[in-house]
């Protein structure tokens, strides 16, 4: 961290990210992450992708490149890097600051509407004010005409018709100069500085319209396509020099892109892994500021950890050694809030994000997260922490295309891939090689707010259906709130296959961020049992599951569109069903060998209180009584994936109630 102590203020936060103010402006502190353009220098590929998740600094590192190479600071360069690691090694010859012009494109100020021909017009003009930028700030280096003329003369509608012929330009100026002894001898070309490369395409992908996503991805035709086939077109010495690309994830640049396949994503490099982020000595070194924790080691350890929890937690490389790092711009405002000391600082609720609300829409339709985020509910206890959860991986992509995330089979390396970059999970603290881990408490709660929302559930229904069992024991709401999740996700045949233990954990999942109510330890004779301490109140659950191919039930559905197979013209028959008579007298068909052959649901649902029965008058369900004073047993009946009927035994354990069909 450099500052000057004198004339410090504060952090720099939100869009504070050009190189130059912070460098020049005292009441900055300011990271030195300069020994970073050594490290991109150093690759013979000239074409490079590096992406990380969002609000990591990745403006300001592509500010800092242009402020290093760029010509026109070449002057100002003892003010912006003296004393700066890069420093060192422009000392010791190993590379020459001022050796480019720099072109800079930010996709994530094109307007991103939902009608394509606005927001291809908004990606023209970005191109074509970017061109206009560029002679504003070359012409005379160029020396051929005031910027005005050159605009004038060279910006046209068609914005790879301007950039092309900038691109000419300068080749033709700069071969002039080859061999001379001209101020632009040693100017390798242009610097090319893409910012978000994929802001604009990705706002435009749908896992749930294939046919749109399609449509836009695979436009040939598109002004995108056309304009990285420009960009390819013209690399080379005295042209594009170099290409400095960042994003978020590799997945636009397969995709949209065309042919523009000659980029080298550098971004698990371990030698890159602390370019973007703070690390813990940052972190420290900021928090132990008098303007921001008073010299107060108490202070800063409370602070400390309760950034480590929130904002820490990313590993950007397979690698044990390499340490984890601070989400940049969140810490950085937690930091100022400290400074300005009028409010005390929310982490839970940072003014934005790490995944953006399109990414947690799009990660929400994945069955692969869901079933993440089961498995770690599955292995949640008092004493462990949810995230330090392991998510096994044989191999992640390095890249990969939409099509990949549509594909339901073998695309759980392609889902674990894309979460990984977007920052929902990350490199595991143990054998990283083979596992990752969730980063921290906020990716994960907004994750699991995010699959919520999906399924049409609001985080107060579960708030809701959680005090009413709390305070009455009534489960029903909960499981009204499971049903209407179960009805939308499950779709494909296998589905429909699903077990009791299966359900047992996505039940928990809703209830897994809650702190009134936690799933206690699995029994070995019965799937769940919910303890509200505060009220002392229990409930012991038994599930059970019937599924839909086991199920005589007439299809009267019509093969709809989106319809995945036979079974699910059956799901959804059974789902018009409101009758609780018409689902207990459902019956088996001939074939079923698990259930008695054309018998009735309503008689199969009798045969199995019997295990329930046995819990109730166990010893452990006696050491239960003794410690709440409300204890409560439900046999849950889970059927066809699409139906819920609860069934309520009675305190004596002698009978059970009539069935519930649950609604949400």
């Amino acid at each position: 961290m450099v500052l000057n102590k004198d004339g410090f203020q504060g952090f720099p936060v939100n869009d504070t990210s050009n190189y130059n103010d912070l460098r020049t402006n005292p009441k900055y502190a300011f990271f030195d992450r300069t020994k970073y353009i050594s490290v991109l220098n150093s690759y013979v590929e000239s074409v490079l992708l590096f992406v990380r998740p969002r609000r990591f600094g990745k403006s300001l590192t592509l500010s800092m490149m242009a402020h290093f190479h760029g010509v026109q600071y070449k002057e100002d360069y003892y003010d912006l890097f003296r004393g700066l690691d890069v420093d060192k090694d422009v000392k010791a010859g190993k590379l020459t600051p001022g050796q480019y012009f720099t072109l800079t494109l930010n996709f994530a100020k094109i307007n991103r509407s939902d009608d394509l021909k606005v927001a291809t017009a908004s990606l023209n003009q970005m191109v074509n004010s970017a061109v206009e930028r560029f002679y504003k700030t070359y012409a005379k280096y160029l020396d051929c005409g005031t910027s005005e003329m050159l605009i004038k003369s060279h910006v046209v509608d068609d914005c790879t018709k301007s950039f092309e012929d900038c691109i000419f330009l300068v080749n033709e100026v700069l071969e002039a100069t080859k061999g001379t002894h001209h101020p632009l001898a040693n100017i390798n070309g242009i610097y090319l500085l893409v910012d978000e490369y994929d802001a604009f395409s990705n706002e435009y992908l749908r896992l749930d319209d294939h046919v749109t996503s399609r449509k836009n991805i695979h436009n040939e035709h598109s002004l995108l396509k056309f304009f990285w086939i420009c960009v390819k077109a013209n690399k080379g010495i005295r042209q594009i020099a170099k290409t400095f690309i960042t994003g978020v994830a590799p997945l636009s640049l397969a995709d949209q892109t065309s042919g523009f396949n000659i980029a080298m994503n550098v971004s698990n490099d371990p030698l890159l892994s602390g370019l973007c982020g703070l690390s813990r000595e940052d972190v420290l070194a900021a928090l132990n500021l008098r303007d921001v924790c008073g010299f107060n080691d108490e202070e800063v350890k409370k602070h400390f950890d309760e950034m480590e929890r929130y904002f820490n937690g990313y590993r950007f490389a397979p690698n044990a050694g390499i340490p984890r790092v601070f989400n940049t711009n969140t810490s950085l405002e937690y930091l100022q809030t400290l400074i300005y000391k009028r409010w005390t600082p929310s982490p839970s609720y940072p003014s934005n994000s790490e995944v953006s609300e399109r990414t947690l829409q799009l990660l929400a339709t994945s069955p692969v997260i869901t079933s993440i985020l089961e498995q770690a509910s599955r292995n949640l206890t008092p004493d462990k922490n949810i995230m330090s959860f392991m998510i096994p991986y044989e191999k992640l992509d390095n890249e990969f295309r939409f099509a990949d995330l549509m594909n339901t089979k073998d695309n759980v390396s392609t889902w674990l891939s894309f979460m990984r970059y977007m920052g929902g999970l990350t490199y595991a603290d143990e054998m990283p090689e083979k596992h990752l881990q969730f980063p921290n408490l906020i990716a994960l709660q907004r994750l699991g707010a995010a699959v919520l929302n999906r399924y049409d559930l609001r985080e107060s229904d579960i708030t809701g259906a959680l005090q009413k069992i709390a305070s009455t024991g009534d489960i029903s709401e909960l499981l009204a709130c499971y049903q209407r999740m179960m009805s939308k996700r499950d779709v494909f045949f296998k589905d429909f296959q699903k077990s009791e233990e299966h359900h047992r954990d996505s039940i928990c999942y809703a209830i897994l961020k809650n702190p009134i109510l936690m799933p206690s330890r699995k029994r070995e004779r019965i799937d769940f049992v919910l303890e509200a301490p505060i009220t002392g109140r229990a409930l012991i659950n038994e599930i059970k599951v019937v599924k839909i191919d086991l199920i005589d039930i007439p299809c009267t559905e019509q093969q709809p569109a989106l319809a995945q197979n036979d079974v699910f013209l059956k799901a959804l028959t059974l789902s018009k069903i409101s009758n609780v008579e018409t689902i207990l007298n459902l019956t088996f068909p001939r074939y079923d060998k698990i259930h008695k052959p054309g018998g009735r649901l309503r008689d199969w649902i009798t045969e199995q209180k019997a295990q329930l029965e046995e819990y109730w008058m166990s010893t452990e369900m006696e050491e239960l009584r003794i410690r709440r004073r409300y204890v409560t047993a439900n046999l849950i009946v889970i059927v066809g994936s699409r139906k819920i009927l609860l069934l309520r035994l009675s305190e004596d354990g002698q009978e059970l109630g009539e069935p519930q069909l649950v609604a949400y």
